[in-house]
């Protein structure tokens, strides 16, 4: 079965239900960030050089503890309503994906609906798509419906809550995708889009297989490998919004990565574009 074509064909059967307006939950986008073309400050704290003979693929650190949730379908009829829709994972826990991760739906610390993760890609596709069908039951005048991710290989549950309102016999992301921030509701308490660029004084010329990262300390906390207008654009994560920050850099063709001295903060750079110096 072309599941694409099932995924129109949900969408168009889907467009005859009634519609739902979402309130908390928003698109992953990271090539619509919200920083403008300002520069954060022109003081520069100098780049520190250190040898990297192989790419060092920075990766942020989502891994938990948490075991596999016993969230289970409930009783049918123990509500007077159902709603229906299709969830997509968000890009950031893509990478860790897999058939035995679930997507649950919750009204207050009641689970209203569950379903596994369904992965799919296409002959020739770079990257596989994840998404899960939902049914949930619920009730007229029911509290704003929360959903939760538990991801098999990182052993943590994600939440998004107040995602949207239960609607009697509805559905939810029947004309685009519902993709909940479920990377905002892990480890991290904060989490920004930033745009960085790479002064014209940098020592490398920037090429394949370079990356981009922030980092705090020794830590990963965001990171990209392509080059867009010229304009680096990255989802970054911190604990607080003051958390010290830096921005390193890995050109393959020096074998070396390049590091920032001058700390920023996620307070400091939203709505900015930061520089590699």
């Amino acid at each position: 079965m072309n599941f694409r074509l099932t995924k129109h064909l949900y969408y168009s059967l889907l467009l005859a239900l009634p519609l739902f307006a979402a309130t908390a939950c928003g698109s992953d986008d990271p090539a619509s960030p919200a920083t403008a073309e300002t520069p954060q400050t022109p003081t520069t704290g100098g780049l520190t050089e250190s040898a990297q003979p192989a790419a060092p693929h920075w990766t942020v650190q989502w891994q938990g503890t948490d075991e596999r949730p016993a969230w289970q379908t409930p009783d049918m009829t123990a509500y007077e309503c159902s709603m229906m829709g299709l969830v997509t994972l968000c890009p950031a826990l893509m990478p860790t994906a897999s058939e035995d991760d679930m997507i649950a739906a919750f009204v207050g610390n009641e689970c209203r609906g569950v379903c596994n993760l369904y992965l799919y890609k296409e002959d020739g596709a770079e990257k596989q798509e994840c998404f899960g069908f939902l049914f949930l039951r619920g009730n007229t005048g029911d509290a704003a419906v929360s959903l939760k991710y538990y991801s098999a290989r990182l052993k943590r549950v994600f939440t998004v809550n107040n995602c949207f309102e239960m609607i009697a016999d509805g559905d939810f992301a029947s004309n685009e995708d519902l993709v909940p921030a479920f990377d905002e509701g892990g480890p991290y308490a904060c989490a920004e889009t930033i745009g960085v660029r790479l002064p014209e004084t940098v020592p490398f010329t920037p090429g394949d297989g370079d990356e981009l990262a922030v980092m705090c300390g020794s830590e990963c906390r965001g990171t990209v490998a392509s080059l867009a207008d010229g304009l680096y654009r990255l989802k970054v994560y911190a604990h607080t919004p003051d958390e010290p920050l830096t921005l390193a850099y890995y050109s393959a063709a020096q074998g070396k990565v390049y590091r920032t001295t001058l700390p920023f903060t996620l307070k400091a750079a939203r709505g900015t574009t930061l520089y590699l110096r």
